[in-house]
């Protein structure tokens, strides 16, 4: 692991958590681990490498000093993110993407294209980004980023599937799972994690809503299931925004894309297009 890389990510001072510019700061740097995982462990060295959604940069703040920040460009909507990021990685490239999120970039555009980078890349990344976007912007960003992919290239994004269940899956390592790991589903985890903060939402009820559905999305206490596709601008500003995705609905969209089963310690799925 790149500790010399990493390190360079200085902690948020003390007391300060609370403030806005702080609050969607991600300290993870599993990425690299994660997708390395499930690309079968490629030649990253030299190649260009997209980050969508990548916060401070901890794709490759976890990643081997092999990958060097100049091939390595991270595109977000939180420009504060993105200032920590060019502190700590400065040879890389940090790309403020303004477009309109009710909770992580109220000021931004609503529909905003995905910038031109100048660039296209063997690699394009995004860890759970489509988890906070509607149905109709993932295809629409996909299908963007997609343009910007080198022929031969390779694109991969977690999603939620609402009904998968760590403790069912014989797979899942649950010796690196925290206690939270018993909740139940994915849905269910998020939903008893979120009601302290929302308390009409209903649990049980909305787990009932989204059995049969094709995706699902929690915005703040409101619940909607398919066919209804609220997007970020459509939800109440400042409230959390979860949308979920069926592993079958996502390889209906995706033929041909490879799906993998979440990774200890995480609960998303991974799709790879090649």
């Amino acid at each position: 692991m790149a500790a010399d890389q990493r390190s360079n990510l200085e902690l948020i001072p003390a007391g300060e958590e609370g403030k806005s510019e702080f609050r969607f700061f991600s300290g993870r740097t599993l990425q690299y681990d994660h997708f390395n995982a499930h690309l079968g462990s490629p030649n990253w060295i030299g190649k260009k490498i997209l980050d969508f959604g990548g916060n401070v940069g901890g794709f490759l703040m976890g990643a081997p000093p092999t990958i060097k920040q100049e091939d390595y460009w991270c595109v977000d909507l939180h420009s504060p993110a993105l200032e920590r990021g060019r502190k700590a990685l400065p040879s890389a490239h940090f790309v403020c993407y303004n477009r309109y999120h009710n909770l992580y970039n109220s000021a931004g555009i609503v529909d905003l294209p995905v910038p031109d980078l100048g660039q296209t890349f063997d690699f394009i990344l995004a860890f759970s980004v489509f988890t906070h976007t509607s149905v109709q912007e993932m295809r629409e960003i996909l299908g963007q980023l997609s343009g910007m992919l080198k022929s031969g290239g390779t694109m991969a994004f977690t999603f939620g599937d609402p009904n998968y269940d760590p403790v069912k899956d014989p797979r899942y390592d649950m010796t690196g799972a925290d206690e939270e790991v018993t909740w139940g589903s994915n849905l269910k985890h998020r939903l008893l994690r979120e009601k302290p903060n929302y308390p009409g939402i209903e649990v049980e009820k909305f787990i009932a809503r989204a059995r049969s559905a094709k995706w699902c999305l929690l915005a703040g206490d409101s619940f909607f299931v398919d066919p209804d596709d609220v997007s970020p601008a459509e939800a109440e500003p400042g409230v959390c925004y979860h949308q979920f995705h069926t592993v079958s609905f996502v390889k209906d969209l995706l033929p041909g894309a490879e799906i993998f089963a979440p990774l200890s310690p995480l609960r998303q799925h991974c799709c790879v297009l090649k």
